[in-house]
Formats: structure tokens, C-alpha cells, sequence
């Protein structure tokens, strides 16, 4: 959850820098740095939260 909460902090910066070129605010290796970063969060939120525990998202009170 900090990588992305620093993911868009960056993003946002560089908006009020005016230091993106044209419509690109990230290069193609940074957003699939991103993926496989927020891949490997999931899993591993999954694994505790989702199977091990027996817990998960429950869609009815949008909580897990």
C-alpha cells in the first residue's frame, strides 16, 4: 500500500513540476516495475488473508 501511496505522490509531482511530456507522466519500465510490484502484494495479502485464514473480501460490507 506505500508503494502506491509513493507511486502517485511521484505522479503528482511531476504534474506540478510540468515535468511530463505531453500526456506521459511514466515511462513503459516504471509502470511495469508498478505491476509486478502490486502482483506481489496481492499474493501475499491474499496468502494470509484470503486461504490461509480462511478470511477475504466480503462484497456485501465491502471489508475484508
Amino acid at each position: 500500500m506505500e508503494t502506491t501511496k509513493q507511486f502517485i505522490q511521484e505522479c503528482l509531482d511531476k504534474v506540478a513540476k510540468q515535468q511530463c511530456n505531453g500526456t506521459t507522466l511514466i515511462k513503459k519500465n516504471s509502470i511495469k516495475n508498478k505491476w509486478d510490484n502490486l502482483k506481489k502484494e496481492w499474493s501475499l495479502w491474499y496468502k494470509f488473508f484470503g486461504k490461509e485464514t480462511d478470511l477475504g473480501w466480503n462484497y456485501t460490507k465491502q471489508t475484508a
